[in-house]
């Protein structure tokens, strides 16, 4: 999460410009992944998410993120 920030989503700029260290980090599907949830939860905070969404969201969440403080990162994020 701290990379993706650093480089404000953007990924090309993550490909171009990071370090070595910055890119054994993480994947392009590591990437994709923190995108995704974001947008989703963008989604849900601008009240546009059914209800299924929103479970399918957490599901996802579940799955793909290691621990509760990246969670709440990513909340905050959105």
């Amino acid at each position: 999460m701290t990379v993706f920030q650093r480089y404000g989503g953007d990924i090309d700029g993550w490909v171009r410009a990071a370090t070595p260290h910055e890119k054994a980090l993480m994947t392009d599907e590591d990437w994709a992944d923190i995108s995704e949830i974001l947008l989703r939860l963008a989604i849900a905070k601008a009240g546009q998410a059914a209800d299924a969404y929103d479970a399918e969201t957490r599901l996802i969440i579940a799955a793909k993120v290691e621990n509760e403080g990246v969670a709440k990162r990513l909340h905050d994020c959105a």
